[in-house]
């Protein structure tokens, strides 16, 4: 199957495989008439489509080759006719000497010497000095005004400046005439041969005698030609008048004719006309002007004789195609039937309508063989069945066997679970009488530390009071009697007394501080902080708020017990310099933290390194989870310590 979806892969790039899926849940006979239809016709037509390229190519050629013997016969005659117009404008000149300060008398009797070579230009000549003004005509008194063909041009500039005869562009000459005239200029000279004139005679872009042959050539029905000027981007003259002075299309319109223009390119070409008209076309340089002719004709015309001929081919193609399938469709289906007899028994026999038998074998070809090999198959699977009847039968008293024997392992096992669930249930109460043990443990260990702390308060401290004062007295009687020596042991007396009650406050301050049951747990971690910096020598800053409301009495004495452990803690191991309290309170959650900046210790080799952690550790620990809180204990080697408990409002 994965050979199938990479095959499908490359026959079906785009989407292959839900192509390629379509393509397999055909039948195997419509796949076979699929392709070979497909190759069938990809030859034929692309035999056909060959032949008509080639067949269209070679008239291409053939049309080409006469259209360039067209426009050379064309071009040569016009190059001909412009030549000898220019050398007999030339000999004219000749006889002509323009000197500067010759009369228009002088030169208008040069120039209506009796020359033939005049004669043909039936729009007369002029002589124009170097200032663009006429000194001189011979011709109709129209033409001796157009003032257009005189100086200011390009191509007069050039003549007189070159010393060389040249060909102007079309100029249109007003009310003089309805036509283009074309101006052949060729320069004057003085006695020392310098330049001092032009001689003009102007000629129509569609004189017969100049563009004769360009007028009576024909090319077919469609056939044209053009005659171009790629310097002024004019068409000078043409077979179609109207396209005469037309400004040629800009540069990307036509490809073809950027191409002749650009690249000087006279081969064929198709194009398209500006009216939308497909054509075919060659071109030639005129060397004398510069200009280019171009000789076009219809592709409609040119590719007609070959379009019957094409639908021929096709039509041709299309009955082989038809022929092909329906033969092949016959064949197929006879070749195939074989297939079908055994696909329709197979069927029957898998829905279980036919008992599992060979079927007949009709002829010995790859059909047939698949047909055997699944004769062979059917005897197999015959022979496989009664093995696995038996093997059944066999396998029934094994698993009954087995079933038995999972059934006592199983009412074992559900023997056991039983035992391990009772078990788990007394361990579970073990815990739960556990933790709730040590809860009345703290909360009568609290209660003795606070009875003590009263009785210190109240017994101790009164007694140790009332000896100081009688003691005072004492002495105060003695020091009247001047019993010196007595005095003193008074005194000393005295003295001991009041560091005995000193200490006794101090002690019943740390059994139970009478500022938290007054004040709240904010005050009271304010006193502790006070009363241990004084006894460590330790800086100790508490900060935060105190709850809105009292928190209970089991959570305050908890808090502070936790606190109290946590600077003992610091005092005996940290080496710390400073310590920080806070408590930050708001209505969900209550926490409070203790950080030094003391040389700190490893807390997770502490716990996974099997060492036990310490008693106040573990304390602290206690503490919290009775009040239904949290403490985190966060340390590093050379780092600060920090103590954080967190409990819910």
């Amino acid at each position: 199957m994965r050979g199938v979806k990479d095959c499908a892969a490359v026959l079906f790039p785009s989407n292959y495989e839900n192509d390629a899926l379509i393509w397999l849940q055909m039948s195997l006979k419509t796949r076979i008439l699929a392709l070979v239809l497909g190759l069938v016709i990809i030859g034929v037509w692309g035999f056909a489509t060959r032949m008509a390229a080639v067949l269209q190519a070679d008239i291409e050629k053939i049309i080409s080759g006469q259209l360039a013997t067209q426009v050379n016969y064309v071009t040569d005659d016009l190059d001909k006719e412009l030549q000898f117009r220019i050398e007999s404008l030339k000999e004219i000149a000749a006889g002509i000497v323009f000197d500067r300060h010759a009369s228009r008398a002088q030169i208008q009797r040069l120039l209506d010497r009796r020359n033939p070579s005049i004669t043909m230009f039936r729009l007369g000549v002029l002589v124009v000095d170097r200032d663009g003004v006429i000194v001189a005509d011979h011709a109709p008194s129209s033409v001796a005004h157009r003032s257009g063909l005189l100086g200011g041009h390009d191509y007069f500039l050039d003549v007189m400046e070159g010393d060389r005869p040249l060909i102007g562009p079309p100029i249109v000459a007003g009310r003089f005439s309805d036509q283009p005239m074309i101006p052949i200029a060729v320069p004057l000279h003085d006695s020392y041969g310098a330049v001092t004139g032009v001689l003009i005679a102007p000629v129509i872009s569609s004189e017969p005698s100049l563009f004769g042959k360009l007028m009576e050539a024909k090319i077919g029905r469609t056939g044209s030609f053009l005659v171009m000027s790629p310097k002024d981007k004019l068409i000078v003259s043409a077979t179609d008048r109207s396209a005469i002075m037309r400004p040629l299309p800009p540069k990307g319109a036509n490809r073809m004719l950027d191409r002749r223009l650009d690249e000087g390119y006279e081969g064929p070409g198709i194009a398209v006309t500006p009216s939308g008209v497909e054509v075919l076309g060659v071109s030639r340089k005129l060397a004398t002007a510069g200009w280019i002719v171009i000789g076009n004709i219809s592709t409609e015309e040119a590719f007609a004789p070959i379009k019957s001929f094409k639908n021929q081919i096709y039509q041709t193609a299309a009955l082989i195609s038809l022929a092909l399938a329906l033969l092949l469709i016959l064949v197929l289906r006879r070749q195939m039937a074989p297939l079908e007899e055994a696909n329709r028994a197979m069927q029957l026999m898998s829905k279980g309508k036919k008992l599992f038998a060979p079927i007949p074998v009709r002829r010995q070809d790859e059909i047939g063989r698949l047909v055997e090999n699944f004769n062979h198959l059917v005897l197999e699977r015959q022979r496989v069945d009664h093995e696995i009847r038996d093997l059944n039968h066999n396998l029934e008293e094994r698993v009954r066997e087995r079933t038995d024997e999972l059934r006592a392992a199983n009412r074992r096992l559900e023997a056991e679970i039983g035992e391990r669930k009772r078990a788990e249930e007394s361990v579970l109460n073990y815990a739960d009488r556990l933790q709730l043990f040590t809860r009345r443990m703290v909360t009568m260990l609290e209660g003795e530390r606070r009875r003590l702390a009263r009785e210190l308060h109240d017994g101790v401290s009164s007694n140790l009071t009332a000896i100081r004062l009688e003691l005072e007295v004492m002495e105060k009687q003695l020091s009247e009697n001047d019993l010196t020596g007595l005095s003193d042991k008074v005194s000393d007396c005295v003295g001991l007394v009041a560091d005995a009650a000193i200490t006794s406050r101090e002690i019943s301050s740390d059994l139970h501080p009478a500022v938290l049951d007054y004040m709240g747990i904010l005050p009271a971690l304010k006193d502790l902080g006070e009363k241990f910096s004084r006894r460590a020598n330790i800086a100790v800053a508490v900060a935060g708020v105190a709850p809105g409301i009292r928190l209970p009495a089991e959570k305050e004495i908890a808090l502070f017990r936790i606190a109290q452990e946590a600077l003992m803690n610091c005092a005996k191991h940290s080496h710390a310099d400073n310590i920080a309290i806070s408590l930050d309170c708001n209505s969900e959650r209550i926490q409070l933290s203790i950080a030094d900046d003391g040389v700190g210790f490893d807390a997770p080799e502490l716990s996974q390194g099997g060492q036990a952690p310490g008693l106040g550790l573990l304390t602290m620990q206690e503490r919290a989870e009775a009040i239904g809180g949290k403490c985190r204990i966060h340390s590093t080697p050379g780092k600060e310590t920090r103590v954080v408990v967190e409990v819910q409002a």
